[in-house]
């Protein structure tokens, strides 16, 4: 598996909206880049302009903010990649904790808006972690 085809990868479960939500008359989304809005036209609220603009509430609404993190410091472990300096695990396992906190934050998202959410992101997230380990992961197993 080449560093490219895994920098693929990464860069594609950020692009994808990590928590997408349906309410009566409308859908918007959650993404590692900022906030969606699909309804009634398709706007993106930048992930800066959210963080200074908004009071973050703690608990559940966190975990998106730490997956957001999560994920950038896996993209800085992959980019480490390059320069040959990379432990896989280290970068999956980002990954996987990305990937959980954003499924910790659609179920808190549902149950507390009551709101239909999908996870799309905690998904793509996980299942990238899983690719990359078992293609990779073995190589580092101690003999």
């Amino acid at each position: 598996m080449t560093l490219r085809r895994r920098l693929l990868a990464v860069l594609l479960a950020g692009v994808v909206p990590w928590t997408v939500y349906f309410y009566d008359g409308g859908a918007g989304g959650f993404a590692a880049y900022g906030l969606l809005s699909f309804t009634p036209a398709f706007h993106v609220t930048d992930l800066a302009t959210y963080l200074d603009n908004a009071v973050v509430p703690g608990g559940w609404f966190s975990a998106w903010l730490t997956g957001v993190l999560l994920y950038a410091v896996a993209l800085c472990s992959l980019a480490l990649g390059a320069l040959g300096r990379e432990d896989h695990r280290v970068t999956d396992g980002l990954l996987a904790l990305a990937g959980l906190n954003e499924l910790y934050f659609a179920v808190g998202f549902y149950t507390t808006r009551d709101y239909l959410t999908l996870p799309l992101g905690a998904l793509c997230l996980l299942a990238v972690a899983v690719w990359d380990y078992r293609g990779r992961g073995r190589a580092f197993r101690p003999q």
